[in-house]
């Protein structure tokens, strides 16, 4: 019950991204169309240069989600794109 008001897996679907600033914006053309989908951040983490965002969407709408992300990885890596985009789907 406590999960389901406050929205936390299994109530959503979560997402959490630590990376560069430039690796969350072009992930954000992932989760941005996303019918229902909120963000929180993004934050500077400790690392320099490192950001966190957290990204939670309905749980209809979560394969949604982590197939727009594989192709944003898949992306990144294909052009060798510099810093890492580390996710993490329900880290919680």
């Amino acid at each position: 019950a406590e999960r389901a008001a406050t929205r936390f897996p299994p109530a959503a679907r979560l997402v959490r991204f630590d990376g560069p600033r430039a690796a969350l914006d072009e992930a954000e053309a992932a989760w941005r169309p996303v019918p229902g989908a909120e963000h929180f951040g993004p934050t500077p983490l400790e690392e320099e240069g490192a950001w966190r965002l957290t990204v939670r969407v309905p749980p209809a709408h979560g394969d949604d989600l982590v197939s727009g992300l594989k192709q944003v990885v898949a992306d990144r890596l294909s052009r060798k794109a510099p810093g890492s985009l580390r996710l993490q789907v329900d880290p919680w």
